[in-house]
């Protein structure tokens, strides 16, 4: 069954253009199929609004034409990919308080001296 979305994909790329073809059709990720059900993965809730409200007749159709078969198209969400824990970073190191206050009590000193 995924040979057929394989060619039904192609189909559709055939008819789109190049870029929502790429945008919209190839991020679909053929899961598996029952007798009248296509289950094909999406990255997120967005995307299956998007591709059911804008192309999931087409799909049908494109289905229909490589299979000659009607079938219903069920979306499921990608699972969310973990994302890496990142250490906080430090800048610059963080001084004691009196050595901040010494320097800018340094700084204070040069900008009396060039104002002389």
């Amino acid at each position: 069954m995924e040979n057929v979305w394989l060619e039904a994909q192609a189909n559709l790329k055939k008819v789109l253009t190049e870029q929502t073809y790429n945008t919209w059709i190839d991020p679909l990720i053929f899961l598996g199929a029952t007798e009248d059900t296509i289950v094909l993965e999406v990255p997120s809730s967005f995307f299956q609004k998007w591709v059911t409200d804008k192309y999931l007749s087409m799909i049908k159709e494109a289905i229909s034409a490589v299979n000659s078969r009607d079938y219903q198209i069920e979306f499921h969400l990608a699972e969310p990919k973990p994302e890496k824990a990142q250490e906080p970073r430090a800048d610059r190191e963080q001084k004691p308080l009196k050595s901040q206050e010494k320097e800018k009590d340094k700084d204070r000193e040069k900008e009396r001296e060039k104002s002389k």
